[in-house]
């Protein structure tokens, strides 16, 4: 049975079995005494409290209940029930970032959807690999919603961005003692526990605090070398602890405090080679028989989900500590003063196999020397973690209200800066007996070579705003806001590469700087050519030698302008005007005259409506048609050398670009026992023009995109659709739910390159559909219990979410989706939660 026809019956049943229940049935009660409405949930979108849907801004929101009732364990199970978003995770859940409506963040770009835990913007990475700038893998748990904002929001958060914004925030210490304990079990020796107590010391200072400690095995198969932390591949291991007191100063001061720290100790994910070619080019590498020894290994184990590991000090690893204080004064009944401040220090290794080729070269494999890795991504041996920075955020803002005019104003500081050098190493087509003392040798025996890289980086931004919103009758509002923001970003770095040589036992005992032979414009000087100039690999050389020092600044104005009207309390429709801003920056891996890149900018035309009514049945309806007109898009080129034995990345500004769709959700309780959600997206993208460099002076060839072709990382169609039934059940016994979900995404272009005609398509990512299903039974037996069942990915559907694109090289490997998991939840609630 395909994977439509088993997600039609899926969903056939669900809906079947809730339609076939009519004397489920109850008595009508009054409005305000039916549950889940959804219409009463207040959001924070506009940096003030509203009612949902009286908020003229596309978004998605998941309370608390229905972040639970969705088993939404991590950052990317959000993506899968927000059509118009996609969760990016090619080096694992742990440097989890979105996409929306296109708006990608490609690797070594600053993100285009800021993360903000408690009004405070997520620590950035810093270049090497992606990591930073999303949810920590502890920020998942005693959150009081998460709101999924679509398009710019640059004018009233913190940093710019073009895609929009997702906000995680966390339940606020309250004035009576409540708290629970929840633990979840499930397979893959899944282990997670739970722990909130909210105690308020006295009338003017309540106290809250949290554990979350969750463990769980990989689901990738590992035939190979054991990473740490975890046998196979996509093991979870974390541990968040989190503090937060709210100080009542006096009558119209609140200060509020947040400490949290959290860790991840897992075993990375590697990609898995699916696809190979026969590489006739005799110029280029050809590794079919590995990659084709290495797709046996499914059809030996029976398991889609197998891989081989070569790297036993492979893992994934973030530490984050985060500070942030939010001190509010009233300083008259109309006229409030905020202070927001946030420190963050993230430290990471991400050391991950690129591309997947790990094959055994020797029978009886047992050492990492024994193994063959085509591209791993190391930490420099020099330095250790891939990111390590620390962060400061800090911004002041005045609000005011009156009959009419409704205002905010502030300005906005962000500074990003490394505590040492970071970097990898990546030995491709080399194994290594230790990386870590620089013994590696080519699968060949002969002479080989290994990049090494290093790098600081340094953001800094300011931004000054003032918006404000003025009813123009009872019917009509305008809100009209700018904003200027100012970015600089500086880096130090080294590229170069370690030679390794048979006479010396393989060990890394020179280096050379560079790509190719060219002048550096910046001082004159002649670069010398790869591999033509060499030195001793001493710690001091290696880390002085081949120092390059580049910065860059942008800036821009971003606004917004909207028009409201709403002719009674259940109808709302806007019509706005944004611009959106997102900063130029550097890029240290980059080939000469490629390390720096421009600013993008997009102008959004969004038109929408916002629906609810009462009654017998319930329910609401919105929808948002928009389009976006882009300027200097940051997009990802592949670069090559002309006889295609150096093949690299950098960060182009796409002349011209355009995005437009629809997004619409809709929710309809036709009775006490039934409800049913669905969302759906369409996003259609189009490259209209491109300024591509000709690098051919260099010996580099820029592979551009084709014009008219889609954007990569855009899905043009995505649904999800939630019914839930409540069973008719005595209230001493508790409330039993079921629900069920279906997600669809179509197939995307995930790949930004433009390949021969013959082989186009290889960087389109298939779709994908599958289904979650939900038991949940609260208030058990009729007391303050709680307990769930969860099944994900029902159908165990074989699903991809990244396209390695090496048929130069004989092979095409993906990261994939996780199998089906199910597992068991239980919760106990104390003090006033027990109500």
């Amino acid at each position: 049975m395909n994977t439509t026809r088993k997600s039609a019956l899926f969903a056939a049943t669900a809906l079947s079995v809730a339609y076939a229940m009519p004397v489920m049935a109850q008595d009508a009660q009054a409005d305000d005494e039916r549950s889940g409405s959804g219409n009463d949930i207040i959001v924070t979108a506009q940096r003030i409290e509203q009612r949902l849907q009286d908020v003229p801004i596309s978004i998605t929101v998941f309370d608390a209940e229905k972040l639970a009732d969705n088993n939404i364990l991590s950052a990317r199970d959000i993506a899968n029930y927000t059509p118009g978003v996609y969760a990016q995770t090619r080096f694992g859940n742990d440097v989890t970032t979105y996409t929306i409506r296109g708006f990608a963040q490609e690797q070594r770009t600053t993100a285009t959807v800021g993360t903000y835990f408690a009004e405070v913007v997520a620590p950035r990475g810093n270049g090497v690999s992606q990591g930073g700038d999303g949810a920590s893998p502890g920020a998942m748990f005693d959150l009081s919603n998460v709101q999924v904002l679509k398009g710019p929001q640059g004018t009233l958060f913190g940093r710019n961005t073009t895609g929009g914004a997702v906000l995680l925030v966390p339940v606020k210490p309250k004035d009576t003692v409540e708290g629970y304990v929840e633990a979840t079990l499930g397979d893959l020796q899944r282990k997670r526990i739970q722990a909130v107590l909210n105690v308020p010391i006295s009338e003017n200072l309540k106290v809250r605090v949290g554990i979350d400690r969750h463990f769980r095995d990989g689901y990738i198969k590992n035939v190979g070398i054991s990473p740490r932390h975890n046998r196979d591949f996509g093991s979870i291991g974390i541990l968040a602890l989190r503090g937060s007191v709210v100080w009542n100063v006096t009558p119209d001061i609140e200060n509020y405090t947040i400490v949290s720290y959290s860790e991840s100790r897992g075993s990375g994910v590697t990609p898995l080679i699916k696809e190979t070619f026969t590489n006739a080019n005799g110029t280029n590498r050809n590794f079919t028989g590995l990659a084709r020894a290495q797709i046996a290994l499914e059809q030996v184990t029976g398991n889609f989900w197998t891989g081989t590991g070569s790297n036993p000090n492979g893992e994934s690893r973030f530490d984050e500590l985060r500070i942030i204080n939010r001190t509010s004064i009233d300083l008259s009944d109309n006229l409030t003063l905020t202070n927001l401040f946030g420190y963050s220090e993230l430290k990471g290794n991400n050391a991950v196999d690129a591309f997947g080729l790990n094959s055994p070269l020797v029978a009886g494999a047992k050492t990492q020397y024994d193994y063959f890795s085509f591209v791993p991504i190391e930490p420099n041996p020099d330095f250790g973690l891939t990111a390590n920075q620390t962060a400061i955020v800090e911004e002041l803002r005045l609000s005011g209200t009156g009959d009419k005019l409704s205002w905010q104003a502030g300005l906005y500081y962000e500074k990003s800066s490394p505590k040492d050098f970071t970097g990898t190493m990546s030995p491709s087509a080399q194994r290594c007996i230790d990386i870590t003392t620089f013994r590696c040798t080519s699968t060949a025996g002969g002479a080989s070579n290994s990049t090494y890289q290093a790098n600081k980086v340094w953001n800094e931004g300011l931004a000054a705003y003032v918006q404000g919103t003025y009813q123009l009758s009872e019917k009509f509002a305008i809100t009209a806001g700018i904003r200027w923001t100012e970015d600089k970003t500086r880096a130090e770095f080294i590229n170069g590469r370690i030679f390794f040589s048979p006479a010396t036992d393989f060990v890394g005992n020179t280096m050379g700087c560079g790509f190719v032979g060219f002048t550096d414009p910046a001082t004159g000087q002649p670069v010398p050519a790869e591999g033509s100039q060499t030195f001793p690999s001493t710690r001091e050389n290696r880390t002085t030698r081949c120092m390059r020092r580049v910065s860059t600044k942008t800036s821009a104005p971003t606004w917004n302008i909207n028009l409201e009207f709403k002719p009674n309390s259940d109808i709302l429709t806007y019509a706005k005007w944004s611009r959106g801003y997102r900063q130029g920056s550097v890029v240290p891996p980059a080939p000469p005259l490629l390390e720096t890149y421009g600013k993008e900018t997009v102008d959004l035309f969004e038109v929408g409506a916002k629906t609810s009514w009462s009654g017998a049945v319930r329910g609401s309806f919105n929808i948002a048609a928009y389009y976006n007109d882009f300027r200097g898009q940051q997009i990802q080129a592949g670069i090559n050398n002309a006889a295609l034995t150096i093949q690299t990345t950098a960060i182009i500004n796409a002349a011209k670009s355009e995005t437009y769709g629809i997004e619409a959700d809709v929710r309809i309780e036709p009775a006490d026992w039934f409800k049913l959600e669905a969302a759906y997206s369409y996003n259609k993208t189009k490259l209209i023009a491109a300024n591509f460099p000709d690098l051919s002076a260099l010996g580099l060839i820029v592979r551009p995109l084709a014009l008219g072709g889609p954007i990569p990382l855009s899905v043009p169609h995505a649904f999800n659709a939630t019914a839930t039934i409540k069973f008719p059940v005595p209230e001493s016994v508790g409330d039993i739910s079921l629900s069920g979900t279906i997600v669809y995404m179509s197939s995307f272009r995930a790949v930004a390159d433009a390949l021969p005609a013959e082989r186009f398509g290889t960087g389109i990512l298939p779709k994908r559909t599958f289904g979650n299903v939900n038991l949940n039974w609260k208030n058990a037996g009729g007391m303050p219990f709680d307990m769930a069942f969860y099944v994900t990915n029902v159908t165990n559907e074989k699903m991809y979410t990244h396209i390695n694109d090496q048929s130069n090289n004989g092979f095409i490997s993906y990261s994939v989706d996780e199998p089906r998991q199910f597992g068991v939840r239980l919760k106990y609630r104390f003090g006033s939660l027990a109500d």
